[in-house]
């Protein structure tokens, strides 16, 4: 039975001393998700926009097609979801999460949660479907008074996995993004952040947000978990972004030195991060490379910190935050 009291408030996190632009929906490190306790449900069919995205996404499309008869690099126009709703609750000590979701694409994310605080003032707003038609921003018209738990479908075009990999031998996969990507280039990440597609991930009639997470490791790390070795453990917002997302860790059977030798030889979208560190599994190592490295995204370090409480435990993990410097890393 799911149950839906006592669900927690969103809240920002915070890492150390820092707030950050995550916002946590669910999950606190120690309760996880399982694979029957995610549940999608699926409505083919586009979301009638606000004028003013559409006006914005038709700039893009065109943008992106003289990028592409200038032979230059350009964004390539494919399905994705919108996200309609979305229901956390309890299934006995299990974290239970529904999504309801839409069709939308990728030049409809470019258009809203890629332009989120551009000035579009010389584009008049809908005065149908904005709650601020004096708005000069998606983020003044359409994220007034926001509600994290209850998802701005005209906005809300992405859905996203962030996934931590630890070897067989207890090494933990970090990554460096790289320049060719969209949003963040050059920060530091976990292994890999995962898009949701319609089409990509469907397992036996259904979308499997579990088959994602093996496809985006297979096509970035070259390797590919087994879903029983997944573990999920946080549901909330990217704010900056106001991407949605759930994130966690997997474990893979494989070396440090064969993931290294996998990965060279099988991941397709290598070209996504631009360096790969094999860190030791442990709280001050993982705390030593984020303190000499950086920037790192509110997104990753929700991630880690929760990742960290799964294994070792919040006193081990808080006590030694506690006694580290102010983390001056974070940018976003």
């Amino acid at each position: 039975m799911v149950k839906e009291s006592i669900l927690p408030e969103p809240y920002r996190f915070v890492f150390g001393e820092v707030k950050t632009n995550w916002v946590v929906l669910d999950g606190d490190g120690e309760a996880t998700y399982t694979c029957d306790s995610i549940s999608v449900v699926y409505e083919d069919k586009k979301v009638d926009l606000p004028s003013d995205i559409l006006v914005l996404r038709e700039r893009i499309a065109k943008e992106e097609f003289e990028k592409a008869l200038r032979g230059e690099r350009y964004y390539w126009n494919g399905p994705s979801f919108c996200i309609k709703k979305v229901t956390i609750g309890r299934r006995g000590r299990n974290l239970t999460l529904s999504l309801l979701l839409g069709l939308s694409d990728y030049y409809t994310f470019l258009a809203t949660q890629m332009m989120l605080d551009v000035d579009i003032s010389d584009i008049p707003p809908d005065p149908l479907k904005t709650s601020n038609p004096f708005g000069r921003t998606l983020r003044e018209r359409y994220l007034v008074d926001v509600d994290w738990r209850k998802p701005n479908v005209y906005l809300a075009n992405a859905f996203a996995i962030g996934i931590l990999l630890v070897t067989s031998d207890d090494m933990a996969v970090f990554t460096q993004r790289s320049e060719l990507v969209g949003p963040r280039k050059n920060y530091f990440d976990c292994s890999f952040s995962e898009g949701f597609h319609p089409i990509s991930d469907m397992e036996n009639g259904r979308h499997n947000i579990y088959r994602c997470i093996a496809r985006g490791a297979f096509e970035e790390m070259g390797v590919r978990p087994q879903y029983d070795n997944i573990v999920l453990l946080n549901f909330g917002v990217d704010t900056k972004y106001y991407i949605y997302a759930v994130q966690g860790y997997a474990r893979v059977d494989v070396t440090s030195k064969e993931f290294l030798e996998y990965r060279a030889l099988r991941a397709e979208d290598g070209w996504e991060a631009k360096q790969v560190f094999l860190v030791p599994f442990e709280v001050k190592e993982i705390l030593k490379f984020m303190y000499k490295h950086g920037p790192w995204a509110s997104p990753t370090l929700a991630n880690i910190y929760y990742v960290l409480v799964n294994n070792f435990g919040y006193d081990k993990v808080d006590s030694i935050l506690k006694n580290l410097p102010r983390f001056y890393n974070y940018r976003d």
